[in-house]
């Protein structure tokens, strides 16, 4: 007997053989977005735990190149270098034959101009790129997405010589939502990768500010009949300014001022070098310029040509308070006598390592009660207020004598205070450095 037909539910038609293409055809494409979608998924779980640019890449190229079934992967971004503007940052392999495979300037502009992805079912035969010889790199197939962040290019991922048919129309959309969504992740990975390399020379560079500070006299020495002080305020962490205060033995003190010409660290190395060779030489005896003529061929033969350093040198006997002293090529100190007088010490010569056997002269000077003896950089008098105004030479000669009165380390910290009043908030562009001595 015959079950009742319900009247709701309209009888099922012949299933046609169009009817059933369309369904295996929805079923494949629904498979083939559940895999893209687990490919997706498995690429952004692994770039999760990629902890820099490098690491970004390798899963990118890696992942692409297992899932796309592919000889090849390789990932391009674009540079500002005219002579190489498309730049390797990374190449993976499975199983492929003999060297890189290389996108050709034809393929790479294609890319770049049409801003999609690329297919290229045989390199040999596509008419979109005649002329191009295959057998010289070993593609056959090509898929090259553009990697493209805000609608910006930065870059090209390829996939070389698929290994089993052709590339899919299921691999293109793959290859082109990568390059969508992975080239953001790129660029903020390079951005990370920057941050830390500032950091590690923002640390470095603190360090060697540190070690180069302890370079520099620790506390002011105390030298019979004389009260000095001095100080050494770099432009930058590290800096090519130094000064000394160095004790010779047998009643005998020596002091000095020298700055390296450039900034930052290369000036600070040839600065910490002119120090040891100082601190070495000075203990050797001999005369000043004798001292100061092989320090300047020293530095001729450590340093490249255009290296140079100003410094000026000198002794004290302590017993009849004498200075001996060679200038080569530093600011001329000033001695500024009890009655106001103004002296210059500029006996000497050439900056060191400048011209290694020039023969330096040097001279004396007495030190009576109440003189005062300023040594000091070029960072002091070419201190520029916001006009473009320098504070000058001149402007270190009188502001000297107003403060003539005070004790060195005050003279000092003036003399820095004043100079940073007058600036008016103009960035240091020069290490200051000055050293006061007081005879009493």
């Amino acid at each position: 007997m015959n079950e009742p037909q319900n009247p709701m539910v309209p009888p099922l038609g012949p299933v046609t053989n169009s009817g059933l293409f369309r369904l295996q055809t929805e079923i494949v494409e629904l498979r083939e977005s559940i895999k893209q979608l687990t490919v997706l998924n498995d690429i952004a779980q692994a770039l999760s735990t990629a902890n820099d640019a490098n690491a970004v890449l390798d899963v990118l190229v890696s992942k692409t190149l297992q899932y796309m079934g592919s000889e090849q992967g390789v990932i391009w971004l674009f540079t500002e270098d005219e002579n190489n503007p498309l730049k390797t940052q990374i190449r993976r392999s499975e199983g492929a034959a003999g060297g890189p495979m290389r996108l050709r300037p034809s393929l790479a502009g294609w890319v770049s101009k049409h801003q999609q992805t690329l297919v290229v079912d045989d390199l040999a035969t596509d008419p979109r790129f005649p002329g191009i010889a295959r057998d010289t790199s070993g593609v056959r197939s090509v898929l090259a997405a553009p990697l493209r962040s805000h609608d910006k290019l930065i870059g090209v991922l390829a996939l070389f010589n698929k290994r089993e048919g052709k590339f899919t129309r299921s691999d293109e959309q793959l290859a082109t939502i990568l390059g969508a969504q992975s080239a953001q992740t790129i660029l903020n990975a390079q951005l990370t990768d920057q941050q830390r390399q500032q950091d590690a020379l923002e640390r470095d560079m603190k360090l060697a500010s540190t070690v180069q500070q302890q370079l520099l006299p620790r506390k002011q020495p105390a030298w019979a009949g004389f009260e000095v002080a001095g100080k050494n305020i770099p432009a930058r962490d590290v800096g090519g300014d130094s000064f000394e205060f160095l004790e010779l033995g047998e009643g005998l003190v020596a002091l000095s001022i020298a700055d390296v010409s450039g900034k930052g660290v290369p000036a600070a190395l040839l600065m910490a070098s002119l120090h040891a060779t100082l601190q070495c030489l000075s203990q050797t005896g001999g005369l000043v310029s004798e001292c100061v003529s092989r320090i300047n061929r020293m530095v001729s033969e450590a340093t490249t040509p255009g290296r140079f350093a100003t410094m000026w040198y000198g002794t004290i006997d302590l017993a009849t308070r004498r200075i001996t002293y060679c200038n080569a090529g530093h600011n001329p100190p000033l001695l500024l006598r009890a009655d106001g007088t103004v002296e210059h010490l500029e006996a000497g010569g050439v900056p060191v390592g400048f011209m290694p056997e020039w023969k330096y002269e040097q001279a004396e000077a007495e030190l009576r009660t109440g003189d005062l003896l300023l040594l000091y950089s070029d960072g002091l008098s070419e201190a520029e207020n916001p006009r473009g105004t320098q504070f000058s030479d001149e402007g270190v000669e009188v502001l000297l004598k107003s403060l003539a009165h005070l004790p060195p380390d005050q003279i000092v910290e003036q003399m820095l205070l004043m100079v940073k009043r007058f600036s008016q908030g103009a960035p240091q562009t020069d290490d200051q450095t000055l050293v006061v001595l007081k005879a009493l």
